[in-house]
């Protein structure tokens, strides 16, 4: 039932944080769980971008930090911060470095498919910046593993899928074994990196208008997949989007220390709050109300259907 059921609660791995990785798995959760940062970057947080539209008459939203409760709250959406599920790793509670990658480079990643186009140019940058590692969406980390395509003496790490649920366990581990990171975009990655103590660096390939215009086109894409009603809010902060030099101005030209400050205010990590009260607020106290909660979750998941 869980794999039928879109929840962001269970997005990356979030309940294996939560639940442990012997334990089972809810069948569903009432509460959402925010796991993204992007709209955050422009203050504008709108709830339809935040809490997915087929959970958004879930009765508890797990949010960042106090300020988007506030912003939420003005909405007439009550949420509760409790920090973002990567505060919530392993490696980020204990914070021990243990270097393996001098420079990491993560491209874009795409949850569409593979990038093969932009393989040339991967090559270029990782010369470029004498990159010694590279983590890659998992489209394009089978479809190179598998194809045997050479990037050069370099490590290929797998990167994050939403199903995946060692996801943000694996990242944590990687960006804790990492000194320093470039990117040739913008994402939670660079948040994740930071509050790792990563050095960050946004480099000149953002500007890349080839790589800008299939980075739109993918998420108008994935945007015409929602209920007609929600799609002109998305493409409006897709416009609003600042682009590459709103990413440049923010993560470059400042110290390590100051990033990684603002790195843990975004994820919120004061507001890491105790595995057991998390689980409480995941799900129902019996099975009746579970039964109801996952009705309810199939049947706004139906009726969204009907809305495109």
């Amino acid at each position: 039932m869980r794999k039928i059921l879109f929840q962001e609660a269970d997005f990356y791995g979030a309940s294996k944080l939560i639940f442990g990785n012997n334990s089972s798995l809810p069948i569903c959760y009432k509460a959402t769980w925010m796991h993204g940062l992007s709209p955050i970057l422009k203050n504008l947080v709108d709830s339809s971008i935040v809490i997915h539209f087929n959970e958004r008459h879930l009765p508890v939203h797990l949010v960042n930090n106090e300020d988007t409760v506030k912003i939420l709250s003005d909405q007439n959406v009550q949420s509760i911060a409790v920090g973002m599920p990567f505060i919530y790793t392993k490696a980020h509670i204990e914070k021990k470095k243990k270097i393996f990658f001098n420079k990491l480079f993560m491209p874009a990643h795409s949850i569409i498919g593979n990038q093969k186009k932009d393989y040339t140019k991967w090559r270029e940058i990782i010369k470029k910046y004498n990159c010694d590692a590279i983590c890659l969406g998992l489209s394009d980390y089978f479809y190179i593993k598998n194809k045997r395509i050479d990037l050069g003496n370099i490590k290929i790490l797998k990167g994050a899928h939403a199903s995946d649920l060692s996801s943000l366990t694996r990242l944590s581990e990687m960006f804790y074994s990492t000194k320093e990171m470039i990117s040739n975009a913008g994402g939670s990655h660079l948040f994740y990196a930071a509050a790792s103590g990563v050095k960050i660096e946004i480099i000149d390939e953002i500007y890349d208008l080839r790589d800008q215009k299939i980075i739109k086109k993918n998420r108008l894409k994935l945007i015409k997949k929602f209920p007609k009603k929600l799609q002109n809010i998305y493409e409006l902060h897709l416009k609003k989007d600042g682009g590459a030099d709103e990413h440049v101005l923010r993560w470059n030209n400042k110290g390590v220390k100051e990033i990684e400050e603002y790195a843990n205010y975004m994820l919120g990590t004061e507001h890491r709050s105790s595995k057991g009260k998390i689980k409480k607020y995941l799900v129902e106290a019996n099975n009746t109300k579970k039964l109801l909660m996952t009705a309810n979750l199939l049947l706004n998941k139906f009726t969204s259907k009907f809305n495109f």
